[in-house]
């Protein structure tokens, strides 16, 4: 594990430690508690003439992006897409603040001058810190052994691509994140897929060994 990746599980930690207690994550009350404006292409496009596809060209993506003035920061993003795509994306936007991403001083929308490597590695931080804030290790782990990962998407707010993600960083690392992450409760509820019982409480505790 290198500092990098504890610096970025003490960020996660942190959130979740402070702020989540049930599922889905409220990410934009948690980017508004983090100083964020949220601002949508639509509201972009009316406030300063610009077209949506002038919008996503300065950013060099259709889903969103950051304006970091350190005192002040925004997060813009597309509002035509699905809601999931929406939540994932401003998850994203803010763990690129939160992780120091937006305020590298080579940083600058209209001329950036990170290298590949350096934008790469940011990319994958923050999507993947996005992930975790948006499935909690703890639930994914008590979740696990049904296998349903398209009920755990829905229970999450997520895609299933967003889920597979996230699970198979959980398992491929799992010592690591059980050792550093909050085992707090966090309230959910699991409906049964056929409708029949009505809703299922599950209890994300902790990581239990096989539970």
């Amino acid at each position: 594990m290198t500092e990098r990746d504890e610096a970025l599980y003490r960020v996660v930690n942190l959130i979740v430690q402070r702020h989540v207690y049930s599922l889905p994550v409220d990410v934009e009350g948690l980017c508004r508690l983090y100083g964020a404006t949220l601002l949508s292409y639509s509201e972009a496009v009316g406030r300063s003439l610009l077209s949506r596809d002038d919008i996503a060209g300065m950013a060099g993506t259709g889903d969103g992006f950051t304006l970091d003035a350190l005192d002040e920061w925004a997060i813009v993003y597309n509002d035509r897409v699905g809601r999931t795509r929406i939540r994932f994306t401003l998850a994203e936007e803010l763990m690129h603040r939160l992780l120091l991403h937006s305020q590298d001083e080579n940083f600058d929308l209209r001329a950036q001058s990170w290298t590949q490597e350096t934008y790469a590695l940011y990319e994958a931080e923050a999507k993947r810190a996005a992930g975790m804030l948006l499935v909690p290790p703890t639930v994914y782990y008590r979740c696990r052994r049904s296998g349903d990962l398209s009920r755990l998407a829905r229970l999450c707010a997520v895609s299933e691509a967003c889920v597979r993600r996230a699970a198979q960083d959980y398992d491929r690392n799992e010592d690591e994140i059980r050792a550093h992450f909050t085992h707090k409760h966090i309230a959910c509820t699991l409906s049964d897929p056929a409708g029949k019982r009505g809703p299922r409480p599950v209890r994300a505790v902790g990581f239990l060994t096989g539970d």
